[in-house]
């Protein structure tokens, strides 16, 4: 007997069929500009593919949990939670995965999902019930985009997060060792000691060695070591005392704010989430300035 994988997102080997076909048509790919003046493609999910894959999303990888040091893109964990584990450290060593997302093969997501399909097969109610290899192949090639995870579909933080599983217990096990405390955002990796006089230096070879033994690539002009004396910031939250988002950030919005304000042009729906998302993630830390940031995006007009 087979578990089906389509049964239980709702869909059949012909509709998954059609889609695999039909799949270089049901991407929108645009790109967006980072902080540094280079850009990042974004692959976004076009209907009905984004609908198949958010079934993926919810009815087979929320069924699975990411490692506990895993603190972006998890229920119940969010950027002030990961950045509260290093609070009073006195020694942080942060690193970067460089595309994260993109150097996640289509073979890596079909031995995630085959995994998954044994831990299925555990708790079915006949040890004999199996998933067919060619089922997970084509799961995974509905959530892969040019044998890559795209950044852009909804399930691909979550694929991401259980493919950088075993990252994630690697490093645990380092950290562990060394007495350090070690969590991952998406691609930032951070890894503090309350010892001030700890060499976390000397943790970096280890850890360039483990992120390339597990197939991720590091972005070396990311790896950044910071002490009490600077400011240490874990995913941008300030933790040399508490909690805190930078001065720098926060004026920059409110500048922000104010030139869309002044300009009154109005502004799309995505451009509005994207602003309503990081005053929400200010209000996390600063209660009342983020509630006035929220106040006066309300003020400036969407396109209707």
């Amino acid at each position: 007997m087979a578990i089906s994988l389509y049964s239980m997102i709702g869909e059949t080997e012909e509709s998954i069929d059609t889609l695999i076909e039909d799949i270089d048509n049901l991407y929108l790919s645009y790109p967006i500009k980072k902080r540094n003046g280079k850009f990042r493609w974004i692959d976004a999910p076009l209907s009905p593919l984004i609908e198949v894959q958010s079934k993926i999303l919810y009815k087979i990888l929320y069924k699975f949990k990411q490692h506990k040091c895993c603190v972006g893109f998890t229920k119940n964990k969010s950027v002030r939670d990961g950045a509260n584990i290093h609070l009073g450290s006195k020694v942080l060593l942060t690193m970067d995965l460089e595309n994260f997302f993109n150097n996640i093969k289509t073979p890596a997501v079909y031995s995630v999902l085959d995994h998954l399909a044994y831990k299925l097969r555990l708790n079915s109610k006949s040890k004999k019930d199996r998933i067919e290899t060619g089922e997970l192949q084509k799961i995974a090639r509905i959530m892969t985009f040019k044998n890559q995870v795209p950044q852009g579909a909804p399930t691909s933080p979550a694929i991401a997060n259980l493919v950088a599983y075993k990252l994630d217990m690697a490093l645990e096990k380092l950290a562990d060792a060394e007495g350090c405390t070690y969590t991952r955002y998406a691609d930032d990796l951070a890894l503090s000691k309350t010892d001030k006089n700890f060499n976390i230096g000397s943790l970096i070879t280890q850890v360039k060695s483990i992120i390339i033994d597990h197939g991720f690539a590091l972005n070396y002009k990311k790896t950044k070591i910071r002490r009490p004396h600077n400011r240490m910031t874990v995913t941008g939250v300030v933790i040399n005392d508490k909690l805190t988002v930078p001065r720098w950030k926060w004026r920059n919005f409110r500048a922000q704010l104010h030139n869309l304000k002044t300009a009154n042009s109005p502004i799309s729906l995505e451009q509005y989430q994207q602003l309503r998302g990081y005053a929400e993630w200010i209000r996390s830390l600063h209660p009342i300035r983020g509630q006035q940031f929220i106040t006066e995006l309300g003020k400036i007009p969407l396109v209707t």
